[in-house]
């Protein structure tokens, strides 16, 4: 639903204000722009995630597949190399 994206959105944003470097507000906040459709937004916001440290399995597997879908293959290996796989 728009509106409850909208609300989720506001949320996050006002939560970033307080703690700009919190990652996971970043990996919400490229949840609900993948959500909205808005894709070059969402890999924004899961890149900066990970850079600021929540590697989140799940949102790193969204990551990549977005990538995919823009063509953007070569990002992907690089990601992968980024999210600790549990065999160590």
């Amino acid at each position: 639903d728009v509106s409850e994206l909208t609300k989720a959105r506001a949320e996050i944003d006002a939560a970033s204000k307080d703690r700009p470097n919190w990652g996971q507000a970043w990996g919400l906040r490229g949840e609900i722009e993948e959500r909205s459709g808005n894709v070059d937004a969402a890999i924004a916001a899961f890149q900066r995630s990970i850079e600021l440290g929540d590697v989140n399995p799940l949102r790193a597997r969204h990551l990549a597949a977005l990538l995919l879908s823009q063509n953007k293959a070569d990002q992907v290996q690089a990601l992968m190399d980024r999210i600790p796989n549990g065999k160590e």
